[in-house]
């Protein structure tokens, strides 16, 4: 039937969280958003980082203290990020997944022919 179930799925999951449905585990949506925003900003994740923000963002900053402290200890943990060379093109290519994916929410949730209208539009741009 050409259904793009992935599609489907993410803009089912965008509009909950416009609705600001319940999420069921909201942590792992914090922790998955962290580690994309990591992959855009230096091509790569950056562990120390990931976690600090994430512990920022849920509050339990002491929970995992004694596990952090050993990761570092055994240089587990890198202090400062490294970047990949081409970081733009990374870059480029989270802003293709923004525009595709406003894309698919505009022909899902047009209701009508006029929602393809202006994602043809938008992409020709």
């Amino acid at each position: 039937m050409a259904i793009d179930i992935p599609g489907v799925m993410d803009a089912l999951r965008e509009q909950a969280l416009a609705e600001k449905a319940d999420i069921l585990e909201p942590d792992i949506l914090n922790f998955h958003r962290e580690v994309l925003g990591s992959i855009e900003r230096y091509g790569r994740t950056h562990k120390l980082e990931i976690m600090l923000r994430y512990k920022l963002k849920t509050r339990d900053l002491i929970s995992d203290w004694t596990v952090g402290m050993k990761m570092l200890a055994k240089r587990k943990l890198d202090l400062t990020p490294s970047r990949v060379e081409r970081i733009d093109d990374v870059k480029k290519i989270f802003q293709d997944s923004h525009a595709r994916h406003e894309q698919r929410r505009l022909l899902l949730f047009s209701g009508c022919s006029a929602g393809h209208d202006r994602a043809k539009r938008a992409t020709s741009l």
